[in-house]
Parts: C-alpha cells; sequence; structure tokens
C-alpha cells in the first residue's frame, strides 16, 4: 500500500470502530488518569453517552463502560480537520470530543473535568425552550458567586478590579427563553484563581464551600458579562459553536477567554447565559497555586481590557451570524487576547 491508501486504510478502521455509537447526549471529559470515581459515576447517569479524550499522558488501556476512549491514534483517525491545530499536552484537545459528540447525534454536550461530580444527574438543567427566572438588571458584570450566597467569593476570570465593587442585586422575575449556555455552581472546592486560594486558603486544607441551593437560577442578559468554565456546563444545540477552545492560551486562560468570547456573539443570536443553584462537587487535584497563577496573569491583567473590548465590539449589520463568529475571532487575535491559533485558524479569515 502507498503511504496515501495506509492512511485512508486508518481512517477507514477508525470511523467504523465507533459507527454505531449515537447519542443526543453527551457528556464530554478529558484525562490523563485511569478512570476516576467522578468518571465512573457519569458513566452511569440514566440517558447519556461519555467521550473521555486522551492526550499523551493518559493510559493506552484506558477503558470504562459506557464511555467512548479517544486514544491519540484515535482522534488523528477521526478525520476531523481541525485535529491537525490541536498540540498535544493540551486542554484543547477537548475539542476532539465536542466534535465527535456532535458527529454521532449530540443536541445537547455537558462539559466537565474528571473531578467534578454532578449531585442531581444533570436534571436541574433546563432544556425545555422557555424556563421561569430571575433577569439580572444590572450592568457590565455579574457575580454568579454572590448571587448564589457567597459575597466574598468570586470565579476565576472575574475582573479582579470590580471584585469589591458594590453591584446592583436587582433581577426581574419571568418566563424567559432558556439560556443556551447553562452553568451550575460547584459546592465543595469551586473554580477561583490562584490569588483567592494563595491569600484565603490554608496550605493544607480542603475547602468546603456550600453555595445556596435556594437561590433561582439567573439569566445574564445582553451588555452583561460574567466568567464561565469548562467546569460543570451544558451547551443546547443552538450553542454548540461556542464550545472551540482557544489554543495559543495558558491552561488557566484558554476556557474563560472562551467563555467571554462565547458570551458576546450569543446577544448576536438572542441568546444568553444562565447560573443555576449548585449541582455538582469537586474536590480539587492538590497542585501547586503559584504555578496557576503565572498561568492565570493574563485574568489579572487583561480582563478588564477585553470586557471593554467587547462591550464596545460590534458586528455589521450585513453580516451574517457566522461572519460575526468569524469576525470576532479575527479582532480578538488582532487585538493580541490570543494569537493565530485554533479558534483564529477554524473561524478566522
Amino acid at each position: 500500500m502507498t503511504s496515501v491508501e495506509l492512511h485512508q486504510e486508518f481512517l477507514r478502521v477508525v470511523t467504523n470502530k465507533f459507527s454505531t455509537v449515537r447519542s443526543n447526549q453527551w457528556i464530554v471529559v478529558t484525562t490523563i488518569s485511569y478512570p476516576t470515581p467522578d468518571i465512573k459515576f457519569l458513566a452511569e447517569i440514566p440517558g447519556w453517552k461519555v467521550v473521555v479524550v486522551g492526550d499523551t499522558k493518559t493510559p493506552r488501556d484506558w477503558r470504562y463502560p459506557n464511555c467512548i476512549f479517544l486514544s491519540l491514534d484515535d482522534q488523528y483517525g477521526l478525520g476531523f480537520e481541525t485535529t491537525s491545530h490541536l498540540p498535544e499536552r493540551s486542554y484543547a484537545r477537548k475539542t476532539v470530543g465536542y466534535l465527535f459528540a456532535i458527529a454521532h447525534g449530540a443536541q445537547i454536550i455537558y462539559e466537565t473535568d474528571d473531578d467534578n461530580r454532578p449531585l442531581d444527574l444533570l436534571k436541574q438543567f433546563i432544556l425545555e425552550p422557555t424556563m421561569w427566572g430571575l433577569l439580572y438588571k444590572g450592568e457590565k458584570l455579574f457575580n454568579p458567586y454572590r448571587h448564589f450566597g457567597q459575597p466574598t467569593l468570586w470565579p476565576r476570570g472575574y475582573p479582579l478590579g470590580s471584585v469589591g465593587e458594590n453591584i446592583t442585586l436587582e433581577y426581574e422575575l419571568n418566563h424567559w427563553k432558556t439560556p443556551s449556555i447553562q452553568q451550575g455552581v460547584v459546592n465543595g472546592d469551586p473554580d477561583m484563581d490562584a490569588i483567592f486560594r494563595l491569600t484565603r486558603k490554608q496550605t493544607h486544607s480542603q475547602l468546603n464551600v456550600t453555595f445556596d441551593d435556594r437561590a433561582p437560577p439567573a439569566i445574564i442578559p445582553a451588555g452583561v458579562f460574567s466568567p464561565f468554565n469548562s467546569q460543570n456546563t451544558l451547551f443546547l444545540y443552538d450553542a454548540l459553536w461556542a464550545l472551540l477552545i482557544p489554543t495559543t492560551t495558558t491552561f488557566r486562560v484558554c476556557d474563560i477567554w472562551r467563555g467571554y468570547w462565547a458570551q458576546r456573539l450569543l446577544w448576536e443570536m438572542g441568546g444568553n447565559v444562565g447560573f443555576f443553584p449548585p449541582n455538582a462537587f469537586q474536590k480539587r487535584n492538590s497542585h501547586s497555586y503559584l504555578s496557576d497563577a503565572n498561568d492565570e496573569k493574563d485574568l489579572y491583567f487583561q480582563t478588564e481590557r477585553l470586557v471593554t473590548f467587547l462591550s464596545k465590539w460590534r458586528c455589521g449589520a450585513e453580516k451574517s451570524f457566522f461572519d460575526c463568529v468569524k469576525q470576532l475571532s479575527k479582532d480578538m487575535c488582532e487585538n493580541k487576547f490570543w494569537n493565530e491559533g485554533l479558534a483564529y485558524t477554524v473561524f478566522g479569515a
């Protein structure tokens, strides 16, 4: 066989390997470990299939019932053009999992990490077209941790200059279009930046934060930003385009920058982000917070500039939605929020 014929045969084998796998509800997760207790838990949730994206450190013999494991060889054999733009040893490899899920029938994608566990089997998220909830009536920024009863905490990616601001708590209760992207807050050791952990957490203790589970969901209107991450987050069908993770930022920045980029684009389609009461628990893996702080520098010093840029950004009225996606991806690059990597290559000029 020629090299071209060998490659075509490899693609055929990998495609056939997964050809019978279908589901309209997928969970996407990455790991470098053998099946963790939380991944095993995810695999048992009725009505959902799990796709696990491997990397160079993931055991090659990884397997678990109701989980589709994509080794690096599998990923390259799926035929997605995007895969060649994904660096190895990168969280952005999760993008292959999103594409796999979409190619195998996904109408809804839930993304999380291998140390997060849903408390309610994902039943608290809303799948119907409309829902009752509170629409936030403030301006510019929303801190979901304040809304759910922890006013002195802030999520990773929240502009540090606004942490201490006395932001309004005014809302409007009504029946709204269901948010296209839904994030549940996480009890235990939620997603906060290294500045919080280095200054307010005891070195050898495990955080055990509890949010108010009686607080209703909060919907964020156009004109207001709130950071959301890649943990305990549900994407409905009309927002599956927003899953793409950029490759040219650091690990601690990539999903936050994606969230701000996606949030601005949601306004163009009349969509929203919504935050939901605590429905997951995280026991965070031990690691260096100083290393996190180094990775998070852009969050500390560039988030305010990013929010200002996105607030002022406009897409031409004559452009289609995906023309706007392309334009913002290009403009994010030109304004040095990311470089010419995955998001720019896929959506850019």
